[in-house]
């Protein structure tokens, strides 16, 4: 049990650390290798890639006295999450660009992204119709939404995501520490019973 074991720090931090910076995931096979021999199945084996970002995070905050010594708390959450996003990834999540091809329009018709000309948003991106002409009054079905706020509604979705699995890798953990816990308050009250004898 993760608890119950003396761990090896500096190599442990290492070794995750390497995983969590690595670009497309090519340490997972290797880091459910070392988790055999030092988180000794803690975890479910079932559980997703993206979810050894949020185990690590908790593990260390949770684990580790010298806490000095780790690179990802979660102070570095945020930095590491605009790093991922700039390379469009995150976790097992794919964070991009929103395009026309996310959009629909009520013809049934793939929106468009263009780019406004007028003074009060000048170079400002948007998704309309595929209908809509330059004259006012070929709209199209009507269809127009803000690129960028598109973008903030994504970001934010994503963001939330994020802190969804670090919860449920937190109630993990300390599922497991109040498990260890009441069986450390078992032993004692039979050790101590035993002293009494």
């Amino acid at each position: 049990m993760l608890l119950g074991m003396v761990l090896f720090h500096y190599s442990l931090v290492w070794h995750v650390n390497v995983l969590l910076f690595s670009p497309q995931f090519w340490a997972y096979t290797w880091l459910l290798g070392i988790s055999n021999l030092l988180l000794m199945l803690c975890f479910d084996e079932c559980i997703l890639r993206s979810q050894y970002f949020f185990i690590a995070i908790v593990i260390f905050t949770h684990t580790f006295e010298n806490r000095h010594i780790i690179m990802l708390t979660l102070d570095n959450l945020k930095k590491l999450e605009k790093k991922e996003s700039s390379r469009g990834e995150f976790g097992s999540q794919r964070f991009r660009q929103p395009t026309s091809n996310d959009i629909m329009c009520e013809c049934g018709r793939l929106a468009v992204v263009r780019i406004s000309r007028t003074t009060l948003n000048p170079n400002r991106k948007f998704f309309c119709c595929a209908k809509r002409g330059s004259k006012k009054v070929d709209k199209g079905c009507g269809l127009f939404e803000w690129f960028d706020i598109r973008m903030a509604i994504e970001k934010e979705r994503h963001r939330l995501d994020a802190l969804i699995r670090f919860l449920e890798a937190e109630k993990v953990y300390l599922k497991e520490k109040n498990g260890l816990l009441i069986e450390a308050n078992k032993n004692l009250r039979k050790s101590v019973a035993q002293t009494l004898r």
